[in-house]
């Protein structure tokens, strides 16, 4: 699983934004282009969720997961108020 998190606004990337597969303990944090990857994620639907302090979370179910195929994820996030 791979993908990016920017600013909805700007399309800035969004450095150490944090990106969660829920109910496993995985997760991981954007890089420097705001780009994450993730590997060896079993088989399954999973529910995602990218956060980030100052920004509103993004939570997306049934996200599924295949063999030998990459699931690219792209989360565009709204400054919170």
């Amino acid at each position: 699983m791979a993908g990016s998190i920017v600013d909805k606004e700007t399309h800035q990337p969004l450095v150490g934004a944090n990106f969660i597969i829920m109910k496993t303990g995985q997760g991981t944090a954007s890089d420097q282009s705001g780009s994450f990857i993730m590997n060896n994620i079993p088989v399954g639907s999973y529910t995602v969720q990218a956060s980030m302090i100052g920004y509103s979370g993004i939570v997306r179910p049934n996200v599924n997961i295949n063999s030998n195929k990459l699931t690219q994820l792209n989360f565009y996030m709204e400054k919170s108020v």
